[in-house]
């Protein structure tokens, strides 16, 4: 296979965006060049390409979301009725970002009304899933038994968990107006958790293992989290499940597809955690010290603190002037009683 850097498959052109809030805002929109690609790739040879191509193109414009209003109004009778209800708002978001992702990426195209995926990318060589969540994620990532199916396809370990990414945006609604707080961009390894009394984060209904749920949005970038600690714990799912038949064909189709992965090594490392999002520390000012040292040099800003020091033990020692004698008190003898009268006498 050709390797053609990344760089090559887009030109960057600035361009300006109207987005929700009936303002203007700048993003980058980086075009993609896929009549070239096409004319010297064969697209199954991408099968070896762990991520999406254009990621940072995807992350960058579903980031630009994050602080814009969304006015979402339906009209019935000649009146403006504001849609406020959160059952309603993940769907028609999807409606609404579409249309701004496929502006910027010529390759994205919507998935099936009502089935997965939401989205497709390269030809459907990818796929994306958007979810939405209000304070805490409560979505589903996806009815287990069917994942479980998914999985157990042709290619289908590898499908699900290296080219399945989760678009998800954390909202708010504030005035009437749908408010988008943060953007994630996840494997689904990194949503589930494997802490709890499942082996991983499941709702379960009258005993039926039902939809595959999310933990809290703080752990979702948990270094420890790899594509085969999530292996390993759908199969312990696989085993504890009460109503899955067929168990032992299910887990081994699903460990030889995953092993398989590692032996190929297709440039996917299979073991590698989601890397954790560098915080920038900016460096502390040099103190007042440092910046004296630097005018007048070490010697004399040591002489300078050893005469303060001097200077405020001198402060500390004070002499209490006595200006005035202390009075003295005169201790008068007590008199004698009637009884020690009469003895003496």
């Amino acid at each position: 296979m050709t390797n053609y850097p990344i760089e090559n498959y887009f030109n960057q052109i600035k361009i300006d965006l109207f987005l929700f809030n009936n303002k203007y805002i700048t993003i980058l929109k980086l075009q993609s060049r896929m009549t070239e690609i096409n004319n010297h790739t064969n697209f199954s040879e991408l099968d070896t390409i762990q991520q999406y191509p254009n990621t940072e193109i995807l992350t960058s414009v579903c980031k630009s979301f994050e602080g814009q209003d969304i006015s979402l109004t339906v009209t019935f009778m000649g009146k403006i009725i504001p849609i406020c209800n959160c059952n309603a708002v993940g769907d028609i978001l999807e409606n609404v970002f579409y249309p701004i992702i496929k502006e910027n990426l010529d390759d994205f195209e919507e998935g099936p009304k009502q089935a997965s995926p939401d989205y497709y990318g390269m030809n459907k060589h990818f796929e994306f899933e958007q979810k939405v969540f209000m304070k805490s994620p409560g979505f589903d990532i996806g009815n287990f038994t069917s994942y479980i199916n998914m999985l157990c396809q042709d290619g289908g370990v590898y499908k699900k968990i290296f080219k399945t990414k989760y678009l998800v945006f954390e909202y708010t609604i504030i005035n009437e107006k749908v408010k988008i707080v943060k953007f994630h961009y996840l494997n689904v390894y990194n949503l589930v958790g494997y802490s709890g009394k499942n082996p991983i984060t499941m709702q379960i209904k009258k005993k039926i293992w039902t939809n595959i749920r999310p933990e809290s949005v703080k752990k979702w970038y948990c270094s420890t989290k790899t594509p085969k600690l999530f292996i390993d714990k759908i199969i312990e799912c696989i085993n504890k499940c009460p109503h899955i038949e067929d168990k032992i064909n299910i887990i081994t189709n699903i460990t030889t597809q995953f092993e398989s992965l590692k032996s190929t090594q297709k440039s996917i490392h299979v073991s590698e955690p989601i890397p954790i999002p560098q915080v920038v520390i900016p460096e502390k000012p040099p103190s007042y010290r440092h910046r004296l040292i630097e005018r007048i040099g070490i010697v004399a800003v040591r002489e300078k603190e050893r005469l303060s020091r001097i200077a405020t033990k001198e402060r500390k020692v004070q002499v209490i002037p006595v200006s005035e004698p202390i009075p003295q008190v005169v201790i008068t003898e007590k008199p004698l009683s009637y009884r020690e009268r009469l003895i003496k006498d």
